[in-house]
């Protein structure tokens, strides 16, 4: 994987943009009791290597389920309604923090609002 990362930067450089990695856990991750975490740990350590900011969602995923009765995830890799809701808001935090975004007043309305009809969808594919 190093080497796909190394053309991302290059990109980057080539293009002037700011890349960012977005590390996603899978359900096991999540739900375990003991934290798992090595392909984290791996991809953590060549976006170092590359000064490409990362963002591992594993630690804010296990503390929000951690309080939350509704699940994040319906299957090993598929989030369900809340889950999107908390990945939106926690990836567009990262995005802002690291400035690849256009200003605060020029997000479209429908990105910072949560969904309206929570749960129809979760409610139609558990079923």
């Amino acid at each position: 994987m190093a080497p796909l990362f190394q053309r991302f930067r290059n990109l980057a450089d080539q293009h002037g943009f700011q890349p960012l990695i977005l590390v996603f856990p899978v359900h096991l991750q999540v739900y375990a009791d003991f934290v798992e975490d090595y392909p984290q740990q791996k991809i953590k350590a060549i976006a170092q290597r590359l000064d490409i900011p990362l963002f591992d969602l594993l630690p804010r995923l296990r503390e929000i389920q951690r309080r939350e009765e509704r699940a994040l995830l319906h299957d090993h890799c598929h989030y369900t309604t809340l889950g999107d809701e908390v990945l939106a808001r926690e990836i567009l935090a990262f995005i802002r923090e690291h400035a690849a975004i256009r200003p605060y007043d020029e997000i479209p309305l429908h990105l910072e609002q949560p969904a309206r009809h929570r749960g129809s969808f979760d409610q139609l594919i558990q079923h």
